[in-house]
């Protein structure tokens, strides 16, 4: 789930060079025909809850039909006796095989907005390959991991709100690499499996799981009061969960999910398999994928509830992580990307994990940029929770002006325009300062002109490419004339 800001992080001080209960047995019975009888009647009951009103479900709508779900599965003689549980509206047992489910509004309330894909995933091959060099080329500490079940680019996807934002992650992971001298290890789609992301936390410096995330306990919005543990969501490729099932044994060995754990609120299971044919992991799981330790590395958890409990990183620590960043209740996409941009920046500028965690809930620069008007212009981004006292000092060769009023984006995110550049200060440089009630925040922002300009020399848009160049040209043949 990505939608009200907790950051809760879990950090040792540990400065990345980079930049950097018991079981509860369960005998099955043999399984029974047809096997997606249960899911094909619970996928009309949730299918349903979309023809009720033009806009998508919400959580509470799906939560309504949570105690038809449970007389269901009750009535349907195809869950092993004694596993049906409701944890408020969360819904879970074991069907005749074995295998562990689950209903979940919250989930379902995300995936009300799910897209079809185009295809399937193209990457298969490519990353195999680059993953099998680096476990063969010895140390890969220099590498970044990034994993993105929903998301591999604008055509293939499993949930379209990750179109808007996920491509900044892949950004950021390739900038991250670019600092440490790596190689980005993605897996996206099907590919991002409990074997391949345990390979990628053995490999990585640092690894970005970017996903939905959940708890096993849900009452209208409250999906902490009484969660056991910690899941982040992954896609089968298969769209129903009658034909998941088909191949469950390719996902999961038998031992992995015929065990359940003790929690403080009752028993609780490492996967669910759920409606829509994705699946939640815990973190437990993921680290018995592992064959080796991770080497000392940082995991980003860009999913929702990814901290609520424990059971996320402290398996994960376990077995090498030197520190997680999760959160403790629900975020927005764009809250996300927010805070994902804050720390990959900070890490990419030299900051060590504790410092780049201290600042993650301040304010941050996201953006400067070139404004064309009446004369040569700068603009900057920034992000704030909160602009009470806030005023920003932008400055060059010794012209100041002060900023109290800015303009508001949304999510957040604000802007405001420095203008009056003259042409021969094109290749200064413009910086602005964050300062709270008088005293400074933050870091400062650099800018030039000259800086944008760069950037544009492979822009596709050549008639803008050719005006910019030619504004600095004119500007740098009137700063030569003006000595």
């Amino acid at each position: 789930m990505k939608h009200s800001v907790l950051l809760r992080i879990l950090t040792s001080f540990l400065t990345l060079c980079l930049l950097v209960a018991p079981f509860v047995g369960l005998v099955p019975a043999a399984s029974a025909e047809p096997i997606g009888d249960l899911w094909t009647k619970i996928e009309a009951l949730r299918n349903g809850v979309f023809k009720k009103g033009g806009k998508a479900p919400t959580v509470e709508a799906f939560a309504a039909i949570s105690d038809d779900i449970y007389a269901l599965v009750e009535q349907s003689g195809e869950a092993i006796p004694g596993t049906l549980q409701a944890k408020g509206d969360f819904i879970s047992w074991r069907d005749v095989d074995g295998i562990p489910c689950c209903y979940s509004p919250a989930h379902e309330a995300e995936m009300a907005v799910k897209s079809s894909i185009v295809s399937k995933s193209t990457e298969s091959k490519a990353i195999s390959s680059a993953l099998t060099v680096t476990e063969s080329g010895g140390s890969s500490s220099i590498d970044i991991g990034l994993i993105q079940p929903y998301y591999q680019d604008a055509t293939h996807y499993y949930d379209s709100t990750f179109t808007t934002y996920s491509p900044a992650y892949v950004t950021q992971a390739n900038e991250l690499a670019a600092k440490t001298g790596g190689q980005v290890i993605r897996y996206t789609l099907e590919n991002a499996t409990l074997d391949t992301i345990a390979s990628t936390l053995e490999n990585c410096d640092m690894v970005i799981i970017d996903s939905h995330g959940g708890t096993d306990y849900s009452s209208g919005e409250d999906c902490t009061s009484r969660a056991n543990c910690s899941y982040v969501w992954l896609t089968s490729g298969y769209s129903t969960s009658t034909e998941f099932k088909r191949h469950w044994s390719e996902f999961l060995s038998r031992d992995e999910y015929y065990s359940s754990h003790i929690g403080p609120y009752g028993s609780y299971d490492d996967v669910y398999l759920s409606s829509d044919g994705s699946y939640c992991v815990s973190g437990r799981l993921i680290a018995n994928h592992m064959k080796k330790d991770a080497p000392h590395s940082l995991v980003y958890m860009s999913s929702c509830l990814s901290m609520a409990t424990d059971g996320m990183e402290e398996p994960l620590r376990a077995k090498g992580v030197e520190a997680v960043y999760g959160y403790s209740q629900s975020v927005t996409f764009a809250g996300d990307r927010n805070y994902m941009t804050l720390i990959t920046n900070s890490l990419i500028s030299g900051k060590t994990v504790s410092f780049t965690g201290e600042q993650s809930e301040n304010t941050f620069w996201v953006s400067a940029a070139l404004v064309l008007s009446n004369d040569f212009a700068a603009r900057f981004t920034f992000v704030t929770d909160s602009t009470d006292g806030l005023n920003i000092k932008v400055s060059i060769n010794g012209r100041t002006q002060i900023f109290d009023a800015f303009e508001e984006i949304g999510d957040g995110r604000y802007f405001i325009t420095f203008e009056g550049i003259k042409a021969t200060e094109l290749d200064d440089t413009v910086t602005a300062s964050f300062y709270r009630d008088g005293e400074p925040i933050g870091a400062d922002v650099n800018y030039s002109v000259s800086t944008y300009v760069c950037s544009m020399q492979n822009s596709t848009n050549e008639a803008l490419a050719n005006l910019v160049k030619a504004l600095y040209n004119y500007g740098a043949s009137t700063a030569a004339y003006a000595k």
